[in-house]
């Protein structure tokens, strides 16, 4: 402010991009050494392995939704306040962004995991085409 380095700001700063960056480092190492013991184990079956790799992506996605909507706008934001940078009227668009979060995380999951969908699709009226079986003797 008016020149002068704010202390306490910038301890602020560190803190909350520390917080960020461990948090987003634990969840990608986690991830990549639970897509290790997936890939690598022998005691699994191939559909086990399927549904183990598809909760994976799941989760990882719940990890990318935050990232995109909650730490990147509070990130940016910091960042150009602190330095005093434009905001190119971005700043404006972020707390709606912040806001959509719990709806985009939702959403995501319901997606991805097929029960979730299809309970979705049923809620709103839409019936998923019936698979037929036919059986030839």
């Amino acid at each position: 402010r008016d020149g002068d380095l704010n202390l306490l700001v910038l301890q602020a700063l560190i803190i909350d991009i520390s917080v960020m960056s461990i948090s987003l480092a634990v969840a990608t190492s986690l991830a990549s050494l639970t897509y290790r013991g997936i890939r690598e184990t022998t005691s699994l079956s191939a559909a086990y392995r399927a549904v183990e790799q598809k909760l994976l992506i799941a989760v990882c996605a719940q990890t990318f939704v935050p990232t995109l909507c909650v730490y990147i706008p509070y990130f940016f934001t910091e960042m150009v306040t602190f330095l005093g940078l434009p905001g190119i009227g971005l700043i404006d668009f972020f707390p709606v962004v912040v806001t959509l979060f719990p709806f985009w995380d939702a959403l995501v999951i319901t997606l991805i995991i097929k029960d979730y969908r299809f309970g979705l699709m049923k809620i709103m009226g839409w019936k998923p085409k019936q698979k037929v079986n036919l059986i030839v003797s």
